[in-house]
């Protein structure tokens, strides 16, 4: 369902992220940069992925907070110990949070 590589990247780094990169990433499409409050988003193969890098931890905590409230219909439960937070339907929809960062990938 998500790349591999940009799972990687996330779940096996530690402390503040800067930034997650947006080239070179096998099977993620041009990015579509928003504003500082919602991230960048891209084409995925069956879907998207949207990522959020915050300033601080709290910023993304209130980023996946908005992230769940939007995609309620989902009904999202906590999902896998693979990130700080995670939670998904089990089968269209993966949320999670680790550090800083912030990921919905949606197929």
């Amino acid at each position: 369902m998500m790349n591999a590589l940009l799972l990687s990247v996330v779940c096996h780094a530690s402390g503040q992220y800067t930034g997650i990169p947006t080239t070179g990433v096998e099977g993620l499409g041009p990015p579509l940069f928003q504003t500082e409050q919602t991230g960048w988003s891209a084409q995925v193969e069956d879907g998207i992925v949207r990522v959020y890098v915050g300033r601080d931890l709290e910023a993304t905590q209130d980023w996946m907070a908005r992230m769940q409230s939007r995609l309620i219909r989902f009904d999202p439960q906590p999902y896998m110990e693979m990130a700080d937070e995670a939670y998904g339907d089990g089968e269209t929809l993966l949320l999670l949070r680790d550090g800083n960062v912030g990921i919905v990938v949606h197929t």
